[in-house]
């Protein structure tokens, strides 16, 4: 028999089933449900990540990365910060334009930032091995008067 309706543990209505949540299958096949409504179960995550914040715990992804990022370049977070609002060295797009977040383009043999880079201009240094002469084989190909 295929349950229709259930009551909320958090609101405590009995509401239609297709307000929950599927949990798993029991052993007999049949669904699991979550005991708390959709929207229960949101205000719950919502209040919870709230008060996380408010006694300074919880993720704020964004600081933990950008300090994580300036440590292993032996930079202050201050130094990283100018760096990656800096406008792409290659194409010129600046960060938070379009959504995009640049980086600091980190030099391989040095290990040293060396300037900003966006990421499709960083993709395609990677495609490229990050090697100079695939890249003037690519300019070749792109200008050929400039290999002439």
């Amino acid at each position: 028999m295929a349950i229709t309706e259930k009551r909320c543990s958090g609101c405590g209505r009995t509401k239609p089933i297709e307000e929950f949540s599927r949990r798993g299958y029991k052993a007999n096949g049949e669904v699991k449900w979550t005991a708390r409504c959709k929207p229960c179960r949101n205000a719950a995550e919502v209040a919870r990540v709230h008060a996380a914040k408010a006694k300074g715990k919880g993720p704020d992804y964004s600081g933990l990365r950008n300090q994580r990022e300036a440590e292993k370049l032996g930079l202050t977070l201050e130094q990283y910060l100018a760096i990656t609002s800096a406008p792409c060295h290659i194409c010129g797009k600046a960060s938070g334009e379009s959504g995009q977040r640049n980086s600091a383009y980190v030099n391989r043999r040095t290990a040293k930032a060396v300037g900003t880079i966006c990421q499709k201009c960083a993709s395609a240094l990677g495609y490229l091995n990050h090697d100079p002469e695939w890249l003037k084989r690519a300019l070749d190909l792109l200008d050929p008067e400039r290999s002439s």
